[in-house]
């Protein structure tokens, strides 16, 4: 990481490590704080929790291509699905560029988050 914030200074305040979060109204209050949710797996066994609990919390979704990422991003309306490590770096530095976009996905991945819990 110490290579890519000296390649990007800017985004060493905008990008937190965590660590690992065992509390859930903790886990709940860092998805409040995000404005990007990343899922870097290579599987997934159909949707994972997270996404939904990002959804709500209005995280803009950064998803590799496992089986329901088209989906869990509305086909591309609160999110994007990234091929590759390259892309996954391009579409992050994009991002923290357009805090329009941010705020739009934002916005639907809330309402998509509605719609899909109320069908479920």
């Amino acid at each position: 990481m110490q290579q890519y914030f000296i390649r990007f200074p800017f985004l060493r305040k905008r990008i937190i490590f965590t660590g690992q979060i065992e509390n859930k109204a903790d886990l709940i209050r860092e998805y409040q704080l995000a404005k990007i949710f990343t899922l870097t797996s290579r599987v997934e066994g159909g949707t994972p929790n997270v996404i939904a609990e990002s959804l709500f919390s209005g995280c803009y979704q950064v998803l590799t291509n496992f089986d329901a990422a088209s989906e869990a991003t509305d086909n591309g309306q609160c999110g994007v699905v990234v091929r590759d490590i390259k892309d996954l770096e391009d579409k992050l530095l994009l991002l923290c560029n357009d805090d329009r976009r941010l705020l739009e996905g934002g916005r639907n991945a809330i309402d998509f988050a509605k719609k899909i819990m109320i069908l479920i």
